[in-house]
């Protein structure tokens, strides 16, 4: 046996261990869709991060442009 081999019991070989393993855990579909939830949610804080940026630029120029102080520069959403 070279170093590169792990030992085994005599008649079994990794695969089946392996597939006999993974049959006796339950079957999850969400599990493969993490990481595309976890993309989903960094994708989204990244716009909204962007949108706040480009928000703060374009304010000076529009507080300019309308003619508002500095004290009604702040933008407030009333619902």
């Amino acid at each position: 046996m070279s170093s590169n081999e792990t030992s085994r019991a005599p008649g079994v070989s990794a695969v089946a261990k392996a597939d006999a393993a993974q049959s006796s855990v339950t079957h999850n579909p969400y599990y493969e869709r993490r990481w595309m939830a976890l993309g989903v949610v960094v994708i989204a804080q990244i716009v909204i991060l962007l949108d706040a940026t480009v928000v703060n630029v374009a304010l000076s120029t529009a507080q300019a442009d309308l003619g508002f102080s500095d004290a009604n520069r702040q933008w407030v959403i009333t619902a």
